[in-house]
């Protein structure tokens, strides 16, 4: 095998030297390239922090890469990179994933429509002789609105939250909730808790399979009858529960 001598050497050293450089280059001209994507984008697209930023390098380093032809040599090189891009991609899907999860969003029955269906329920029981109290909670079972007409006895009042307050915590009629307990001995301590009552009267509102809030009347002369003016309500504002 013939010897390089030191001129064949000088080629070998020459050709290496080359090669790094050129290596050297494209990864100057990618940093180019970032910074000119990097430059146009804030140009056209408002800043997103530094989430937003990472989001343009990672850009980027990809759309420069995957345009370009590489040698064996560098080619650990680019797939580090590559790597690296895929590995912090995960991380803002996950990062985002987590702060959606932080904030949830709810549906609770407004002013209006609690108003609206109290006062439905009230003119339901009163054209039926009946004097009651009506009262309508949000999903927390805090009272939005509550209505007791001139004769209703004082009891009522506290009668009719008490149920709209069960109601809306069980997520379900007071009248099913006692049919519950009466076939479960184990539940009869439900009753015990404070704000419950579990008599019939009690109703709650949805939207969907969602509950929003939770509806409740005192005064009739029987706890179905207190549910039919319940019900009275929410068949007023039911096309308006989206």
């Amino acid at each position: 095998m013939p010897e390089l001598g030191a001129s064949g050497n000088r080629c070998h050293v020459s050709a290496s030297n080359l090669l790094g450089r050129i290596a050297v280059d494209r990864d100057l001209q990618a940093v180019r390239a970032i910074a000119a994507l990097q430059r146009r984008s804030s140009d056209s697209i408002p800043s997103f922090g530094p989430w937003g930023r990472l989001c343009l390098r990672i850009k980027g380093l990809w759309k420069y890469y995957s345009q370009h032809t590489f040698t064996v040599a560098n080619w650990g090189h680019i797939m580090l990179v590559r790597c690296a891009t895929f590995a912090a991609g995960a991380m803002l899907v996950l990062a985002s994933n987590a702060i959606a999860q932080e904030v949830r969003v709810e549906k609770d029955i407004s002013l209006v429509l609690a108003s609206d269906a109290a006062a439905a329920a009230m003119q339901f029981c009163t054209e039926k002789g009946w004097n009651v109290s009506v009262t309508v909670v949000d999903r927390a079972g805090n009272v939005k609105a509550l209505l007791r007409s001139d004769n209703a006895g004082p009891h009522t009042v506290d009668s009719s939250r008490r149920k709209a307050y069960t109601a809306a915590t069980l997520q379900q009629s007071t009248t099913v909730m006692m049919g519950i307990i009466e076939k479960n001995p184990g539940l009869a301590n439900l009753k015990m808790i404070d704000g419950f009552l579990l008599l019939g009267g009690g109703q709650p509102i949805r939207v969907g399979n969602e509950v929003i809030g939770a509806i409740a009347v005192a005064g009739a002369p029987g706890g179905d009858l207190d549910e039919q003016c319940a019900d009275a309500g929410i068949s007023k504002i039911r096309e308006r529960l989206k």
